[in-house]
């Protein structure tokens, strides 16, 4: 494991929380020598059952050192505090990069902006997939937008990296795969699944797993609506290829996330929706919620 072995997280201040996951906590944290910013992201084992969380806290941290991407959250630091007498880890430490915005659950953007953000996350998991990653878990709550614009991809706790066995099912109800309920496997398109459903989201406004009428998604999500009939306004080109990612058997969907990023790219330039379109999106939300507050 690459690890400065906490000298970074040990001279860093810890600010104000600023969150809190599953088993874990999150701090904003400064270092007062630079002023830079961080997230310190603190797991601790109480009990037998938090074992699982330390462990994905070690991994989230070696599968992204192994990435750099502008779209993919960074990590600098982990520190390992031990348990007196045995070898056991009682609390995990992760140093990361902090992104002062929004996750996309918390977002309804426009049709432009929702495929400027989806070719955002698509460039990400080419170079994922490039390394032998696959993020397993993408969702709204997975994807940050900063007030500026950039987009980032968080949260690589239950990624699978090329060639590991997982014995159990690891991902969240909704956005399952059919390959990932039924033989535990992962690999790229099954990511690209996971990113179907995240535009299906992301184009409906039904950012939690659930349809519009209601009803709870199945653990592999193969209930979902067509995105025209739930959303007119999305153009066919758009809605097919949504159709073509949540496809139930992998080889019926894209061959790669490289040649959906290129679709996307064309609609985008149909669309008008560059980059420049998120920064105008959040920079517009910023300016309402400072109104609110005055």
């Amino acid at each position: 494991m690459t690890t400065t072995e906490g000298s970074l997280i040990q001279r860093v201040q810890i600010v104000r929380p600023i969150g809190r996951g599953a088993g874990s906590e999150v701090f904003l944290a400064r270092d007062p020598a630079s002023g830079r910013r961080y997230a310190l992201k603190v797991v601790k084992r109480d009990s037998a059952e938090d074992q699982k969380y330390v462990d994905q806290a070690i991994h989230e941290y070696e599968v992204v050192r192994r990435l750099s991407h502008p779209n993919i959250l960074k990590a600098f630091d982990i520190l390992l505090r031990r348990r007196w007498g045995w070898f056991g880890i009682r609390e995990v430490r992760t140093l990361l990069e902090y992104v002062d915005g929004q996750v996309l659950e918390q977002l309804q953007p426009t049709i432009p902006v929702a495929v400027a953000v989806l070719s955002e996350v698509a460039a990400a998991m080419e170079h994922m997939h490039e390394r032998g990653v696959c993020h397993a878990d993408l969702k709204p709550n997975n994807i940050v937008v900063d007030w500026q614009g950039g987009v980032k991809v968080i949260d690589f706790g239950l990624a699978w990296i090329r060639g590991q066995n997982k014995q159990r099912i690891q991902g969240t109800r909704g956005y399952l795969a059919p390959e990932q309920v039924m033989h535990r496997r992962v690999t790229p398109k099954t990511d690209i699944y996971n990113f179907g459903v995240l535009a299906h989201r992301l184009l409906t406004g039904t950012m939690r797993s659930q349809r519009a009428d209601g009803h709870a998604i199945g653990l592999s999500g193969m209930t979902l609506r067509d995105v025209r009939e739930m959303n007119p306004e999305v153009p066919e080109r758009l809605a097919a290829l949504v159709r073509a990612c949540c496809a139930e058997k992998p080889q019926q969907r894209p061959e790669s996330i490289g040649v959906v990023r290129e679709r996307l790219r064309a609609i985008a330039a149909e669309l008008g929706a560059g980059p420049h379109v998120i920064a105008d999106y959040m920079q517009g939300l910023l300016n309402r919620r400072r109104r609110w507050q005055t």
